[in-house]
Parts: structure tokens; C-alpha cells; sequence
């Protein structure tokens, strides 16, 4: 695991798992430290400890994967609650993705997004 580099919280539906991964995969391979629940939890970890007070309190980035699955995920909005607060904090950047056509959630309508539906790559860059 990269210790040197930008460390990165992703949230996402697990509906958008293959996505989720593939971008995981990519940013580490760039230099980014991710968190990201497919590689940090482990049997018997608490799901709220671990996610809310080890991956997102020590993101600096905190990327939600929007898709209708992620828009629509309770999980995922109790997730985006909790970066929204950190970002008033000034303790992460709050960074929306774009993996399918969807509504923008209202919280994040006045950020500027990634939208990886037009060009992966770019969007990665």
C-alpha cells in the first residue's frame, strides 16, 4: 500500500462494484492511497469503525461514485453526510464521480464533478 501519496476515501453502491475496483486500481497505480472497503475490512470488522472512523476521517480526498444505485443507497448517503460535513471542516476535498447517467445529489450540486461516462481516461487524469 502506497503510504506517500494523496489518500483517497471511495464511496459507491456495490451495485457499481466493478467500477469501484477498476477505479481503486487505477488511482493506486497513479500514486493515491485508497481506502476502499473491498481491500480494508476484514471478517468480524465493524462496519461503522472502520468505515467512518479510520477511512473517512483520515481521507484527504473523498470521491462518491454516482450511478441510480449510489443516488438511491442509503448506505452511500450516510457516507456522503459524513464527507459533506468534513469537507465544511476543511479536513477533504469532496470529489463526485459520474459512473452512470443519474440526478446529482442537492449537497453536491455546487461542486465541480468528474464525469467518467464521457472519457475514463480523461476523467482518471
Amino acid at each position: 500500500m502506497n503510504t506517500t501519496g494523496p489518500r483517497a476515501f471511495i464511496s459507491y453502491s456495490h451495485a457499481d462494484q466493478t467500477v469501484a475496483h477498476k477505479l481503486a486500481e487505477d488511482l493506486r497505480a497513479n500514486g493515491v492511497d485508497i481506502w476502499a472497503d473491498f481491500w480494508d475490512l476484514q471478517p468480524g470488522d465493524s462496519l461503522f469503525w472502520k468505515i467512518f472512523s479510520e477511512g473517512i476521517r483520515d481521507a484527504q480526498f473523498f470521491l462518491i461514485l454516482l450511478s441510480p444505485s449510489s443516488t438511491s443507497s442509503s448506505w452511500v448517503r450516510h457516507e456522503l453526510d459524513t464527507g459533506v460535513v468534513r469537507r465544511l471542516e476543511g479536513m477533504t476535498h469532496l470529489i463526485p464521480v459520474i459512473i452512470q447517467s443519474t440526478d446529482v445529489p442537492t449537497a453536491l450540486r455546487s461542486l465541480r464533478w468528474v464525469d467518467l461516462t464521457v472519457d475514463y481516461d480523461i476523467g482518471l487524469r
